[in-house]
Order: C-alpha cells, then sequence, then structure tokens
C-alpha cells in the first residue's frame, strides 16, 4: 500500500493492515498545478506491485509523481491507482501520463462535472 504524499498516510496504514501489507510513503512538494515532483520514498518496493490509495484525484498530478517515484524505485510495473473521489476540477490528466511502463488501472468510476453517471 502506497501513500502519494504525508496527507494519505492515515488511509494507506488502514489498508495495509486490514490487508497485511507493507506501506511505503511518497514525499513530494506540489511547485504548481501541473508540477508535482516526488522527493522521496520511504518502504521497500523493489519488485512488488503497488496500490496508490489516495482520497482525491483532482488532476492527476500527485499520483503520477507517485508512480514515477515508484518506478524510479523498481516497483513491479503493475501499480493501481485507487481514490475515493475523482473531482477532475482542472484539465483530466492519468496517472499514467509519460509512465509508459507502468501498467495503471482505477478502482473508481470517475464522474465529471456535468455528467449523470
Amino acid at each position: 500500500m502506497v501513500s502519494p504524499d504525508l496527507g494519505a498516510v492515515k488511509l494507506a496504514a488502514h489498508y495495509a493492515v486490514l490487508l497485511l501489507r507493507p506501506v511505503a510513503v511518497v514525499r513530494k512538494t506540489r511547485v504548481s498545478v501541473t508540477s508535482v515532483p516526488a522527493e522521496e520514498l520511504v518502504g521497500d518496493v523493489a519488485g512488488r506491485p503497488a496500490v496508490i490509495v489516495d482520497d482525491a484525484i483532482s488532476t492527476g498530478g500527485t499520483a503520477e509523481a507517485a508512480v514515477r517515484g515508484l518506478l524510479d524505485h523498481r516497483a513491479a510495473p503493475a501499480i493501481t491507482v485507487a481514490a475515493t473521489h475523482g473531482l477532475l476540477v482542472a484539465p483530466p490528466r492519468s496517472a499514467c501520463v509519460g509512465c509508459r511502463s507502468a501498467a495503471c488501472s482505477s478502482l473508481m468510476r470517475l464522474v465529471r462535472r456535468g455528467e449523470t453517471s
């Protein structure tokens, strides 16, 4: 279980306890709405599939930074991004934009403003 930032550590830890899995945490800094570099990854992810859990995805920048950080630390390329809310308040981005070696999937149904499902 991977927290894409310090704000989602409790959520990742909660799922990790339920699933008996270890936790990894990505430390990132939001430079701008579209620039969110991952600066550090704490936890052993080498060769392991990862599930990134977060409460919301607005632009996908945080998830993308987490995916890049995981791949930089040799995580298995099957990376799942799970979020409670897909807000998409800015131009939508995928957590896999620019991460061609990652096979990402999503566990949520994204609903854009004005869409009725």
